[in-house]
């Protein structure tokens, strides 16, 4: 059995503090894309999630982690529009180049 594949993505506000991450080292993945694809799109969602559910009251939360299907926008508006970051690491797969 070799190493552990995953990827992880973190998120940093424009001050450079981490606000959110997660990480997915399943080896499920869907036809037509690879492991590490499925990892990269499953992180992108729970990363913006997990900045969401921070950011919001016990209600809005919970409707949130129940897969509220904007979540991936709002990530991408943050970083688009407002001077956030995201970084997506990869684990055990090789460096493309």
């Amino acid at each position: 059995m070799g190493d552990p594949k995953g990827v992880t993505a973190v998120l940093i506000d424009p001050q450079g503090r981490v606000t959110a991450s997660a990480s997915d080292f399943s080896a499920g993945g869907s036809a037509g894309v690879t492991q590490q694809e499925a990892q990269r799109y499953r992180v992108n969602r729970a990363v913006a999630v997990d900045y969401i559910v921070a950011s919001c009251n016990g209600y809005l939360s919970a409707v949130l982690r129940d897969g509220y299907p904007g979540a991936e926008d709002i990530a991408q508006k943050l970083v688009a529009d407002h001077g956030f970051r995201l970084h997506f690491i990869s684990h055990g797969y090789p460096q493309a180049g």
